[in-house]
């Protein structure tokens, strides 16, 4: 099958509600040995995954775009944007810790490992803790 007929193929599956196969034909894409096609592959992958709430793997997938092609500002702007999404999870988790009278430490250590896993450092970004309960 032609490339340009699986990017069609890929999209006609999205379209009709199959996202199975939609995901199968961008992931066979974004392993193609052409960084375009590749790169086009996993952004639209990347994409379909966040409108999932699978910001994870959308970070992943847009991480892996910038390591090989470091100046795409769409992608530097998703991959910013579905970070933001994330932090913001984990400052509403911490919250509801921090509500429940648990120590939310553990909750924001985990978050900022996940965030060094995508090469970003929250080590300026504020700690959550017990001290701060009134």
């Amino acid at each position: 099958m032609p490339i340009s007929a699986l990017f069609a193929f890929a999209n006609d599956a999205e379209d009709h509600g199959d996202s199975q196969t939609t995901k199968t034909a961008y992931r066979a894409l974004a392993s193609n040995p052409d960084l375009e096609l590749r790169t086009k592959a996993r952004f639209c992958l990347a994409l379909m995954v966040a409108g999932q709430i699978r910001n994870s793997d959308a970070a992943v997938l847009l991480r892996q775009i910038l390591d090989e092609k470091p100046d795409v500002a769409r992608v530097r702007l998703e991959l910013s944007r579905i970070l933001a999404v994330m932090s913001e999870i984990s400052i509403m988790s911490c919250t509801v810790i921090h509500m429940s009278g648990s120590s939310p430490r553990s909750a924001y250590m985990a978050s900022a490992g996940k965030a060094r896993l995508f090469g970003f450092d929250l080590s300026g970004f504020p700690v959550c803790d017990g001290a701060e309960r009134g």
